[in-house]
């Protein structure tokens, strides 16, 4: 139970909220909304190519990455208790147990909504993306119908749905460019009344016909693609490290007279052949 305002306002921890949400997704409105991700999810990922693809989601066990031409997709789970076969690990979002720049594409399904500390989820994802890999980000809109919706709920209701960070599209890109990323290019959904009604979803969805829907900033959730910018660097050996091919070597001075012993050591070249000569 929330107490006080401040208390209604939290974010609870994922791990906490993950089986409400995952109820949610489920409802007539949850699932009218995933299909509308899965849709944008499908064009995106089609077009980017690698090794390994990771998903971070507040759904662990849906493939949201089924339209990928990567070989190796794999998701994590902050909470124990769900299906070996659709999840590789259990891992906590703020410290992912990767290393450094592994993964080729990392999808981040409202993770940063529902996380306590948003900017370290972004960052770990940042961390294990190669240079030129794409972080995929979806989150819940709140200059939408159904984030003004939220606004309200968040004080009256304790379902785990509505409480969540307040993240702009703009906000995320500025933490994307100060992480190296560029350029973040938005594709918006959902732009119906948020009622969980499955018969007014169903005869509702006119915008999904219009092609210059998804570029306008009123979905009820976002979709953002950003390339990571990080230059690869090859180290060379300085010019003074570099060693000739021919080297001097240090040869015994040979005595120039026979009455007359000069020791010491000279530098000359080799194979080369000197006359001595004797007077008398």
């Amino acid at each position: 139970m929330h107490t006080g305002l401040k208390g209604r306002l939290a974010v609870a921890p994922l791990e906490d909220s993950l089986d409400e949400l995952r109820t949610w997704f489920t409802s007539p409105l949850g699932r009218t909304i995933l299909s509308a991700q899965k849709k944008i999810l499908s064009r995106e990922l089609h077009n980017l190519f690698g090794y390994h693809l990771l998903q971070l989601s507040v759904l662990p066990e849906a493939r949201l990455f089924a339209a990928s031409r990567i070989n190796h997709c794999f998701s994590l789970s902050p909470k124990s208790g769900l299906s070996r076969k659709k999840i590789s690990g259990i891992s906590d979002f703020h410290s992912l147990p990767l290393p450094d720049e592994s993964i080729d594409v990392c999808v981040l399904h409202h993770v940063l909504d529902f996380s306590e500390n948003p900017q370290q989820v972004l960052k770990e994802a940042a961390r294990v993306t190669i240079p030129n890999g794409y972080i995929v980000l979806l989150g819940f809109n709140p200059w939408s119908l159904r984030g003004l919706n939220k606004q309200f709920l968040q004080v009256f209701s304790e379902k785990a749905i509505w409480h969540h960070h307040n993240l702009r599209v703009g906000r995320i890109k500025d933490w994307l460019n100060f992480l190296d990323f560029s350029s973040a290019k938005a594709s918006y959904s959902f732009f119906n009344l948020p009622f969980n009604n499955k018969k007014y979803l169903r005869n509702s969805q006119l915008s999904s016909r219009w092609g210059w829907a998804e570029k306008c900033p009123l979905g009820a959730t976002y979709c953002l693609v950003a390339r990571k910018d990080k230059m690869c660097f090859t180290p060379l050996k300085p010019a003074w490290e570099v060693k000739p091919d021919i080297v001097p070597a240090a040869v015994a001075k040979r005595a120039s007279n026979a009455n007359q012993n000069i020791s010491g050591s000279a530098m000359i070249l080799p194979l080369r052949r000197r006359k001595i000569i004797n007077r008398q």
